[in-house]
């Protein structure tokens, strides 16, 4: 039986579907990060700490991402791929579209 991302022809897309899923949820993860470093921690963390927390966020929105949209989730290449591909998402948009905007600047109140 075939999933609804599996049915579908993907003959005309550059990537594959899965990649396509993990860097769009990827674009907002940083909202997230902000809000999760602003408000739930409550604390003046150092930026180093922020950073860390950013790309743990990054790695394991990614991976839960993943999980969804393949059916060879696992300790693999294939994964790891498509992680890597969520952090490097999720630092791109925190620095060339969350930032600049100044969205992130709202949401941590710097």
């Amino acid at each position: 039986m075939l999933t609804a991302l599996q049915a579908q022809p993907a003959d005309h897309l550059v990537l594959p579907v899965a990649q396509i899923w993990v860097v769009l949820v990827s674009l907002f993860t940083p909202l997230l990060g902000y809000v999760l470093n602003n408000k739930v921690f409550r604390v003046t963390l150092p930026e180093p700490v922020k950073a860390i927390v950013h790309l743990l966020l990054a790695g394991v929105v990614a991976g839960i991402t993943t999980a969804i949209a393949t059916p060879d989730f696992g300790l693999n290449s294939a994964t790891l791929q498509l992680v890597l591909t969520g952090i490097a998402t999720a630092l791109g948009s925190h620095a060339l579209l969350w930032k600049p905007s100044g969205v992130a600047s709202k949401l941590t109140g710097s």
